[in-house]
């Protein structure tokens, strides 16, 4: 299974939109996200044989989406990413509540 099959398959129960990078369609609560960095981490005979992938997840909402953070960060930890480090925003040109999550998880290679 791919990374962003994982972070699919982790985050389908929150019962919102999940995509890759973008979201099109018109609900205003969905998540998206992305790789920040992916790097070997392990090596043997001067070949990769684990890779640490950076993700970040962003949650979406033109209202009150504090009802999603907690399942976020308890489905990403249970398929087995890092706790996330977290920030807040607002997106003044679109009028969008921005949460994001940025997290880890480590690909075995072998």
């Amino acid at each position: 299974m791919t990374i962003n099959q994982q972070i699919i398959t982790a985050l389908s129960t929150l019962g919102i939109p999940v995509s890759f990078q973008t979201y099109v369609g018109t609900l205003t609560t969905y998540v998206t996200f992305f790789e920040i960095l992916g790097q070997g981490s392990q090596y043997a005979d001067n070949k990769a044989t684990n890779s640490e992938h950076y993700i970040q997840i962003d949650l979406w909402s033109k209202g009150d989406y504090s009802a999603y953070i907690t399942q976020i960060r308890s489905l990403i930890n249970s398929a087995g990413f890092g706790f996330p480090k977290e920030n807040e925003l607002y997106e003044n040109d679109t009028k969008f509540y921005h949460k994001v999550f940025r997290t880890m998880i480590n690909e075995n290679l072998t």
